[in-house]
Order: structure tokens, then sequence, then C-alpha cells
């Protein structure tokens, strides 16, 4: 699922989690509860409500002038819930329940952003999963695309959801957001989104 900037140009990735609803990142809504959200799903618009964001990194005085944070990693859990507005028939991701093991295979998949004249497309990257840094699961073997933040990461072994695209590290890697603190954050969250 792509979900677009509040300028409606594409921002990042997400997926179904639930009927109605799309989990992702906050640091890609860059939005907070109860603010309207559009994107797209197999080339048609959607719109929908950000129900949950978690907060954005603290400001310095330094940042005031910056016009983006990009270069801030947002802090835990980073993931925001969109509420879909319309009635759209779509699959659901199967959530997983447990952290995979260390050397797992995983598939982080999303949208790629547009880039000068190539349009964005449908983008996947075949991982490693290498074990935590911080909170995060560190995954190594190829780059997270832009625009990958907020797309699921399958573990091929099971076939679940196990995590969702975070950023892309220097090298042939990047970071994912442990799918469990989706089950953490509130109890509508737990209700909605255990469907497994």
């Amino acid at each position: 699922v792509q979900i677009d900037s509040t300028d409606g140009r594409p921002a990042g990735s997400g997926f179904f989690a639930a009927p109605g609803y799309v989990l992702t990142c906050s640091h890609v809504v860059k939005r907070r509860a109860q603010s309207p959200i559009t994107g797209q799903w197999r080339g048609a618009p959607w719109s929908g409500t950000v129900v949950y964001a978690s907060p954005a990194p603290p400001t310095d005085d330094d940042d005031e002038d910056r016009e983006d944070d990009t270069a801030k990693i947002w802090p835990e859990p980073d993931l925001a819930i969109i509420r879909l507005e319309d009635d759209i028939a779509h699959p659901c991701a199967r959530l997983g329940s447990a952290e995979p093991e260390e050397g797992s295979h995983m598939v982080a998949a999303g949208r790629r952003l547009p880039f000068g004249n190539v349009p964005g497309d449908f983008f996947s990257a075949t991982m490693e999963y290498t074990g935590k840094f911080l909170y995060l699961m560190r995954l190594k073997n190829e780059k997270f695309g832009r625009g990958l933040s907020g797309g699921p990461v399958l573990d091929l072994i099971n076939g679940e959801v196990c995590g969702v695209a975070k950023l892309a590290g220097p090298e042939q890697d990047g970071d994912a957001v442990p799918i469990h603190l989706a089950y953490d954050l509130q109890d509508f969250i737990q209700r909605r989104f255990n469907h497994l």
C-alpha cells in the first residue's frame, strides 16, 4: 500500500494488517492521530484517518530550520495505524507472534518512490535477520529502497509478517520494527489485529 505525504506525493509504504486497517511507520505518515491521510493500492486512491501515531523525536533548537526530519531516528515504536474511510476488499497480512531466529531469511516489500523521471514501482529486498540493534530487527544482504519504510517484513520460514521496514543502513542492510510492538500499543489494536 502506498502512503501519501500531506502534499499528495508518495511518502512510503504500509500494509493491510486487519480488515479496513493499514499498519505503517509513524515517520511515514508524519501526522497526529485523527488526521486525514491518503494513498494508493493497486492503482486506485484511498483515504483514511490516522487512528494511532507514535510521537516524533524531540526537536532541538538547531533543528528549527530543517525542512524534514530524515536525519533523525524516530523513537520506539515508530508505528502508525490508519483506518480506511471506504469499504475496500483487500487481503490481510498474517502477523507473527514470535521473534524469528537469527539467520532466518526475510523479504521486505513496499513501494519504491519515484526518482526524477523514473516512476515508482513495487520493490522487494531479500534479507537475513542478524539479531537486534536496540529495539530494532537488524537485516542484511540488500539495501532498502527509498519508499520501503512502513512496508511489511515477511519471515520466509512461516510466511508471517515479523516486522515493519524502518530505515536503510549505510551498507547492504536495514532495520525493522518488530511486529510484536504493534500488539503492545493499545487494547483496540490488539482486538483489531489479533485475527490469526
